[in-house]
């Protein structure tokens, strides 16, 4: 993994989905703050269609993850090590990351 990479990954700036880093200041995939792991994950990455992802911009209603709803597992190799979750806050209600 390249330094900017690894950077990115330590600091959680990773879909913990398919295990993609994004910078905040220049997302190239819509992005969705799960209210429950407070982990941002690729709309694609959890079958999101722009209907949805626009609903969920607009009405602030809560987003619980594709993990966090059990449906699929985390993924981890030896470049990717799991990343301690963050303490539990309040809700972001529809937080939306967009290019």
């Amino acid at each position: 993994m390249c330094y900017p990479c690894s950077a990115y990954f330590d600091k959680g700036w990773f879909c913990p989905v398919c295990l993609k880093v994004f910078d905040y200041d220049a997302v190239d995939d819509p992005m969705v703050c799960c209210d429950f792991c407070d982990r941002w994950i690729h709309t694609g990455c959890d079958n999101i269609d722009d209907e949805h992802y626009t609903m969920l911009g607009e009405s602030g209603s809560l987003y619980k993850c594709i993990l966090c709803r059990g449906e699929k597992e985390e993924v981890y190799d030896k470049h990717h090590k799991k990343v301690q979750r963050r303490k539990q806050r309040e809700p972001t209600r529809g937080k939306v990351l967009t290019n």
